[in-house]
């Protein structure tokens, strides 16, 4: 009898260590980028109102400006306004929007998002994890008048009764690829 219970008794052992050994792994992992990512050359941005960060790399000399919505600037009129962009530059390369909402990023999508931009069409949707959360990925074409028009990738994450709402100039191949780089490193601080 006691061989029959220690041979129950055998696998549950052997799961436990295993799942000790994969929760040591993604930990050690998880420490490690966020290691190496501190080790880059980079321009660090806390904003401890909103509860994030994210890093820009120095070599290509980008700035971070910020516009807090309460003299009518924000383009979206969003309550924070954070864009990542070359100096003396109209190149923007990420611009973060932050709005005040307890809803998914699905329905604000829906229910307020689309009435941000000008007769909207969106070509391509998906879901994403950004910093740990889901994420709703849309390319969407706006339309500004008869013959001109905007084509933007967006990334609208939904976190503690705020939207962040990443919007990326789809123009130019460099400019993804740098805004998605700078958008990597975005972590949740709250």
């Amino acid at each position: 009898m006691k061989k029959n219970g220690f041979a129950l008794i055998l696998p549950l052992i052997v799961l436990a260590v295993l799942a000790v050994g994969a929760y040591y792994l993604r930990t050690s992992r998880q420490q490690s980028s966020l290691d190496n990512t501190s080790n880059l050359n980079c321009n660090e941005y806390i904003n401890s109102e909103f509860g994030f960060y994210l890093k820009c790399p120095n070599s290509i000399s980008l700035q971070i400006f910020e516009n807090d919505g309460t003299n009518g600037n924000s383009v979206r009129e969003a309550e924070r306004e954070i864009s990542v962009a070359r100096p003396n530059s109209d190149r923007f390369y990420l611009t973060l929007f932050v709005y005040k909402s307890d809803l998914s990023a699905s329905n604000w999508w829906r229910e307020t998002g689309m009435k941000k931009y000008r007769n909207v069409s969106v070509t391509k949707s998906s879901t994403s994890q950004i910093a740990g959360q889901n994420a709703l990925i849309m390319d969407i074409v706006e339309s500004l008048d008869e013959d001109e028009y905007s084509i933007f990738n967006i990334k609208i994450v939904s976190y503690q009764g705020r939207i962040y709402l990443f919007q990326f100039s789809v123009y130019d191949e460099e400019q993804l690829t740098i805004g998605d780089q700078i958008l990597s490193t975005f972590k949740f601080t709250k």
